[in-house]
């Protein structure tokens, strides 16, 4: 009994503490859950006619980029399996990314206005935020409230095995229930984290290639490394694993639908949190608990 009751006001008072910060996560981890499924409805240069016939090489692609760009220096290029998905070419942070007709090579123009509103989002959801010298604080701020949260949703699974009636059962039913989600979608996100400090090798100057193959429901992506001369592939390497389970794009929409659930869960479970801790503290004070 001991236990849980130390748990239970841990649970409390790290919930109010990380709460606000929960939040935000969790509204801009629903806002960007559809952004694959969005993007291509807004931005039609991201979608192309389906035709017949094979589709360009990397260096073909890379080559009717320059005559259209001829400053350009192409960084990284995204091709799919999709017949009526465009090839992006991504050309660096200031220059944006293009998309070009995977069959003609026509270039089809530059990511849009919802493209750079999803992308504020994002900073929001990976650094609230912040910007400049002030973004590793805002990354280590949400690092050490997604833990935290891991350490809630544990804890709140046992805290919930009684039963509850009113909000209480729905903030734990929700949280039980929901857990296996939550899990997920925080494992994952810290996995990420974790990654960043893996040493990484030095880059060559290869062209960095993601290839996105679906089959029914689910995707899988691939990095290969091109020679920008003779379009040898050099390396082929699989994309960390937890890099499209956090946003569920490997499930394509089914994907979606789950990351926009468990974080519609996190936003519940906030704020019932919010109010039945205030609530319990309010009687704390008046000494009734």
């Amino acid at each position: 009994m001991q236990v849980r009751k130390f748990l239970f006001w841990a649970h409390l008072w790290v919930g109010l503490v990380t709460g606000l910060g929960v939040l935000i996560l969790s509204i801009t981890g629903m806002m960007l859950a559809f952004r694959p499924q969005i993007l291509p409805l807004l931005e039609p240069q991201r979608v192309v006619a389906e035709q017949q016939g094979p589709k360009l090489s990397v260096l073909d692609i890379v080559d009717r980029v320059k005559e259209a760009y001829p400053k350009a220096k192409p960084r990284n290029i995204m091709v799919s399996n999709n017949p009526s998905e465009a090839t992006s070419v991504n050309l660096g942070r200031e220059e944006g990314t293009l998309f070009v007709n995977p069959y003609t090579g026509e270039v089809l123009g530059k990511e849009g206005s919802a493209t750079a509103a999803f992308k504020k989002v994002e900073m929001v959801h990976r650094w609230f935020g912040l910007s400049g010298p002030l973004k590793p604080y805002g990354e280590w701020i949400k690092n050490g409230i997604s833990f935290l949260f891991l350490m809630m949703i544990i804890s709140g699974i046992y805290i919930g095995l009684p039963k509850f009636k009113g909000l209480r059962k729905w903030h734990y039913q929700l949280g039980l229930w929901g857990a296996p989600l939550l899990l997920a979608l925080t494992i994952t996100g810290l996995a990420l984290v974790a990654n960043d400090f893996v040493k990484k090798p030095p880059r060559k100057k290869v062209i960095g290639v993601m290839v996105k193959e679906t089959n029914g429901i689910y995707t899988t992506f691939t990095r290969l490394a091109v020679d920008p001369k003779t379009g040898e592939t050099l390396e082929t390497t699989p994309v960390y694993w937890a890099r499209f389970l956090h946003t569920g794009e490997n499930a394509g929409l089914l994907g979606a639908i789950l990351a926009f659930l468990g974080s519609g869960i996190a936003v519940f479970l906030v704020y019932s949190g919010y109010v039945m801790g205030f609530k319990r503290l309010k009687k704390q004070t008046k000494g009734d608990a």
